[in-house]
């Protein structure tokens, strides 16, 4: 039995390495959700899906740190055009205040409120599509929780959770999922196994001083296993008994 990686980003990588990279990958992997973060990205990763159809699943959206690239109107045609795709959810998007305190320095305030315009206009475009909206929360994890408190949408994943275990507990009675990449978080030993998802967000997570590769999902089930005292393959049945239950593959 293979693991299910729910946040990759082929897409990512240069286009001579994907082909072999996706190779690699089904040899440790059951299948990947591949988030979009901007329209070319988006494009990239409907071409991707088509051509790995039954590996690949796509998921679309506008990441907060494209956000000052585009105006109003770009992102709201690309939401749009988001909203008409065959997609398994919306993502990633969400807030991200790092991003813009360390890179984009000015603005900062408006941009913030640009983000939360946009992630919950997401929120309301995942519902409608009714399918799951995946969350990125970096240096924003509070404002995140708030957000979804007030808007309830029918399905979250945070991904990369970056809270600690009473926002993870509040989550979860939400009936939302968290997932966690190779470096799991301690307290996951605490949270129920049918709430939780495995990642590996390559390349753009660092695994031992390197960019994460697909098969980085293995360190993710090991360290789950160790965490909660079970066998690897029941991190495994369980987990992806969860991706195909939430995101109905």
């Amino acid at each position: 039995m293979k693991p299910f990686d729910i946040h990759v980003h082929f897409e990512a990588f240069k286009p001579k390495q994907v082909d072999g990279l996706i190779a690699d990958a089904k040899k440790v992997l059951s299948g990947a959700i591949n988030p979009g973060t901007y329209p070319k990205a988006n494009r990239v990763v409907l071409k991707l899906a088509r051509k790995y159809k039954d590996f690949i699943w796509p998921a679309l959206a506008v990441h907060p740190i494209y956000l000052p690239k585009m105006t109003d109107e770009q992102i709201e045609q690309e939401l749009d055009f988001i909203s008409k795709q065959n997609i398994v959810a919306i993502g990633e998007a969400g807030l991200d205040y790092f991003w813009l305190k360390k890179v984009i320095k000015k603005n900062v305030d408006e941009e913030k409120k640009r983000q939360i315009k946009f992630f919950k206009k997401q929120i309301k475009l995942a519902d409608k599509m009714n399918i799951p909206i995946i969350i990125h929360s970096r240096w924003s994890i509070a404002r995140v929780i708030k957000i979804l408190k007030e808007m309830r949408p029918k399905k979250a994943v945070l991904h990369g959770f970056s809270g600690n275990l009473e926002q993870a507990k509040d989550m979860i009675d939400l009936g939302y999922m968290l997932s966690n990449g190779p470096r799991v978080r301690e307290f996951f030993k605490d949270l129920p196994l049918n709430k939780i998802l495995l990642e590996t967000d390559a390349p753009y997570m660092k695994v031992n001083d390197r960019n994460a590769a697909p098969k980085d999902i293995l360190l993710a089930v090991k360290k789950l296993a160790e965490l909660k005292n079970i066998s690897e393959e029941k991190v495994i049945k369980q987990t992806n008994k969860n991706v195909k239950k939430y995101f109905e593959i």
